[in-house]
């Protein structure tokens, strides 16, 4: 019960406490009124008790009114509070997701490179014509098939070798048609178990260096 029921209940005893000393001590006065005087009396006595309770009612419902508003603003303090957790947590699963899936593509890639052939390539020599010589050595796991295809400034048909285990070593010859100029081609290395090995090189006046290199699955051919 809130203090302010609590007052009025205590207003209220003391107004009927009054009012019955009042009747106690003119009782003569009272026992002689007709009833529709009594009903006048009762009227003009309980009017100001009932336009007491209904102030009191007012200022209870404010009360109360403000006691929701705070426990709405806790409500929405706790919801944001829950969004904000929601999004630590999905932040958190979504780092984790994208660590798993780095360290899963790590794992692929390194069990790509084990499985997958991979060639050292050496330019022996370019001679007055152009005409370079290159030395490839299977450094990685064993191939069936590698193919040479020009990209740029180098003449020559498609070159494929077949069977180059590890530690094997191939020579091919190329013309260049400007030495002046750099020169690229790619060689791809892939064998029965469908790794395949990718690697872009360029090749200068008297230098041959490896661009890139991408280490794949041909799914087509598992």
């Amino acid at each position: 019960m809130s203090k302010l029921s609590v007052f009025g209940i205590i207003a209220t005893t003391i107004y009927f406490a009054c009012g019955g000393t009042l009747i106690h001590l003119q009782f003569d006065d009272f026992s002689a009124l007709d009833p529709n005087e009594w009903g006048d009396f009762l009227a003009g006595s309980l009017g100001p008790l009932a336009l007491f309770w209904l102030i009191l009612g007012f200022f209870q419902q404010g009360i109360e009114l403000r006691h929701s508003v705070q426990a709405l603003n806790i409500q929405a303090e706790e919801l944001k509070n829950s969004v904000e957790q929601q999004k630590i947590m999905s932040a958190t699963a979504k780092s984790s997701f994208e660590s798993d899936e780095k360290m899963r593509e790590a794992q692929l890639e390194a069990i790509h490179r084990q499985r997958s052939p991979y060639l050292r390539v050496t330019l022996l020599n370019i001679n007055g014509d152009g005409v370079g010589e290159i030395k490839l050595r299977n450094i990685g796991a064993h191939s069936d098939i590698i193919s040479i295809k020009s990209r740029e400034n180098i003449d020559f048909d498609a070159i494929a070798i077949t069977g180059l285990g590890p530690d094997e070593e191939a020579t091919v010859f190329l013309k260049v048609r400007n030495r002046s100029s750099s020169s690229n081609f790619i060689i791809n290395s892939q064998n029965n178990d469908a790794y395949l090995t990718s690697q872009g090189f360029i090749l200068t006046e008297n230098n041959l260096v490896c661009s890139s290199v991408v280490y794949k699955r041909n799914i087509e051919k598992s």
